[in-house]
């Protein structure tokens, strides 16, 4: 099976922001320990299965290494509740996040704001040509964001001022602290998690909710 893609972003050395996407169920690995203590079993060690992330270095340019999501999924209802296994009995198999789609006024704007300011690499692989709208994939770790240029029969105005009360995507990293340097500088306003996580969320420039916890 071919290594997960590789990420390029405009980080300094000294950045470290590798990208985890949470698995179904929850962050990496909770809902398993939690599930398996539940139930007297060992705890599955979190990480294993799943390739921790790890920020390369490439010509002095920082480079996020995607992480490999595990395809175990656990049970939380009915007979065999608890139980870790590879799928459901009808074949059905969740291997992870694949993408989140966002809406956005223009793409163009939205780029610089993702590749400006959040740093993320966009996939030029899969081209928008296809479809009846403009867009743009970034990668974010073995995941990606869609933006699609369309209209947002959703109102921006009135959102809470904290991301976590609203809809919002939410991707594991390695820090926060880069992460919230970046916003910072720039002027993007953001919080911090109100159960005393270390995590940062934020909107993108067309209101879209962000968590980036720290994992």
């Amino acid at each position: 099976r071919s290594a997960p893609p590789v990420c390029p972003a405009a980080l300094s050395p000294g950045d470290h922001i590798g990208v985890r996407v949470s698995a179904v169920g929850g962050a990496a690995g909770t809902g398993q320990e939690s599930s398996a203590r539940g139930q007297g079993r060992r705890a599955r060690p979190r990480g294993r299965g799943m390739q921790r992330c790890a920020t390369a270095r490439a010509g002095g340019r920082g480079v996020l290494r995607a992480a490999r999501l595990s395809p175990r999924v656990v049970k939380r209802s009915g007979e065999g509740a608890g139980r870790v296994g590879v799928g459901a009995s009808d074949g059905l198999t969740a291997t992870g996040l694949h993408h989140v789609g966002v809406l956005c006024k223009d793409v163009k704007a939205s780029l610089d704001f993702y590749e400006g300011v959040l740093g993320l690499a966009r996939n030029d692989d899969r081209p928008d040509d296809r479809l009846p709208y403009d867009g743009a994939w970034l990668w974010v770790g073995s995941g990606m964001i869609h933006l699609m240029q369309l209209p947002n029969p959703d109102p921006t105005e009135g959102r809470p001022d904290h991301g976590g009360r609203d809809r919002h995507a939410a991707f594991g990293v390695q820090s926060v602290d880069p992460l919230a340097e970046r916003l910072k500088a720039n002027g993007v306003p953001y919080t911090m998690s109100k159960s005393g996580r270390a995590a940062v969320f934020f909107r993108d420039p067309d209101g879209n909710a962000y968590e980036f916890m720290q994992v």
